[in-house]
Parts: structure tokens; sequence; C-alpha cells
């Protein structure tokens, strides 16, 4: 599995990571040495929207 930094307008202090996982897509950041896991969405959603 292989995670994806996701790109979008909203400057973020950390960047979003993308992991699907089945019809879901796990959005995360790294802080030090933690995964912090900050949404779960449906795949099939409009995600771009979401993530503003």
């Amino acid at each position: 599995m292989i995670a994806q930094v996701v790109i979008n307008q909203t400057t973020r202090e950390h960047p979003y990571y993308r992991i699907n996982v089945r019809n879901f897509s796990v959005f995360y950041v790294v802080i030090d040495d933690t995964m912090e896991v900050r949404r779960l969405l449906y795949s099939k959603r409009n995600i771009d929207v979401l993530l503003e």
C-alpha cells in the first residue's frame, strides 16, 4: 500500500497523505514520528470539496 500526498489549494502546517482501503480513503498527517488520522471518507464522494 502506497500513500500519496494530497495536493489542494489550502495551505496546511502538515501535508495530508492518503491511503486507499477498499472503498474508503484514509487521510492522515505525520507529526514527528506519529501518524495522526484526520479524515476517513467514502471514496465515491467528492473528496476535493470535502477537504477545503
